[in-house]
């Protein structure tokens, strides 16, 4: 038999994000919706105590289910702003996977924080057809 019970890091894991998310995100949530703003102050409170997006960017399997629970309980405080305290988590995934050990090396302290200092990376794609869905891109590079 499977056993779905959580191993007791990720359980406090899961407990600290939800108290951050229920203390820290929920209660200006709709403000910042409102407002159209980013959550500077929040993410920035998230990054110093390490929820971040940059726990997401290993390589798969590095860190196991951990940093999914992190992800899940601070969009439960409000989607939009998870999405932006994680987003480090686009650039740090394309960099640990696909680069190269200089670019690992050079690129990656970019995306994550720095003694608790937020860091945020994007990942950009768009074609005029396709817009942001990498599958229905059209464009073939041709090393010339």
């Amino acid at each position: 038999m499977i056993d779905f019970e959580l191993a007791e890091a990720d359980r406090m894991v899961r407990d600290f994000a939800h108290e951050f998310a229920a203390k820290e995100i929920r209660p200006v949530a709709a403000e910042f919706d409102e407002r159209e703003e980013f959550a500077w102050d929040v993410a920035k409170k998230g990054a110093a105590l390490g929820l971040s997006g940059s726990a997401l960017g290993g390589r798969a399997g590095e860190d196991g289910i951990t940093p999914l629970i992190m992800a899940e309980e601070l969009a439960w405080g409000c989607g939009g702003i998870a999405v932006g305290m994680l987003t480090n988590a686009l650039a740090a995934t394309a960099i640990s996977h696909i680069g190269t050990q200089e670019q690992v090396d050079r690129f990656m302290p970019m995306v994550t924080p720095q003694g608790g200092e937020l860091r945020l990376g994007a990942l950009c794609l768009t074609e005029p057809d396709s817009g942001s869905d990498a599958g229905a891109m059209k464009t073939t590079a041709i090393r010339d």
